[in-house]
């Protein structure tokens, strides 16, 4: 069993985009792989359900796993959030994923490669 939640923010974007792309009805499918260094690498996208998915409801959003994909995605929650940068956009917190936390500590809020502030005269890391 696999167990994956939305926010009801990331809940409501994707109704929005499903409804502007045509894709009402179809399935969330969110998918999951090794990257570099303890990382997860995301990838989501509206798509018909396979005959050995794992389905689950989260938030009024119909989503499907491949159960070769469940071990990484077992416990996340997908958010939509503003950045720090100013931008707001969906984010996974996943406890199956050190790619951020392992290396520089967590900060919470990593969907992308955490890296050292420019701006900053000290060594102050943030993600971007």
């Amino acid at each position: 069993m696999c167990k994956f939640t939305l926010t009801p923010e990331a809940a409501r974007q994707i109704h929005a985009a499903a409804h502007d792309s045509n894709s009402e009805g179809m399935f969330l499918r969110i998918t999951g792989r090794p990257g570099d260094a303890g990382a997860v690498v995301y990838g989501m996208g509206f798509d018909e359900m396979r005959d050995d998915d794992l389905v689950m409801e989260s938030e009024t959003v119909s989503i499907v796993i491949s159960p070769d994909h469940a071990h990484l995605l077992d416990g996340a929650i997908l958010d939509y959030a503003s950045l720090n940068t100013g931008h707001a956009r969906f984010v996974f917190v996943n406890p199956n994923d050190f790619g951020c936390a392992h290396r520089l500590g967590s900060c919470g809020h990593c969907d992308v490669r955490c890296r050292p502030r420019r701006a900053s005269a000290t060594p102050e890391l943030a993600c971007h």
